[in-house]
């Protein structure tokens, strides 16, 4: 997990939480960030992709910001275990702020009406 082991249980929490959906995460203007607002700050999420290098190297980035908005601290993985952990929570992020569950039940239920 990262280094700090502050930001190991901050991701696992995160993780945890947007698992069990007590978090909904937000979409932002740029479709491969999600964030989520907390009481004391703000969490954004990001996958970055380098076109440069062959095949596509993906990225992802943590970052903390406090309540205004100012930058606390950028975390990108370097172990394979973080940049997993990290990947996962980006799929999940990306599901909560799409509202992707929801919208599946949606279709669903739809479909079940529609089909038997």
């Amino acid at each position: 997990m990262a280094t700090n082991p502050k930001m190991s249980a901050l991701l696992n929490l995160l993780k945890n939480g947007t698992e069990s959906r007590r978090l909904q995460w937000q979409t932002t203007p740029d479709g491969n960030t999600f964030r989520v607002s907390l009481n004391n700050g703000l969490v954004r999420l990001s996958r970055n992709e380098s076109e440069a290098l062959f095949p596509v190297h993906v990225t992802y980035t943590l970052t903390i910001l406090d309540p205004s908005g100012q930058l606390i601290d950028d975390y990108t993985p370097e172990g394979e275990e973080e940049k997993n952990t990290l990947s996962q929570l980006f799929g999940l992020a990306r599901r909560s702020a799409l509202n992707l569950e929801n919208i599946l039940d949606d279709m669903l239920g739809e479909l079940k009406s529609r089909v038997g």
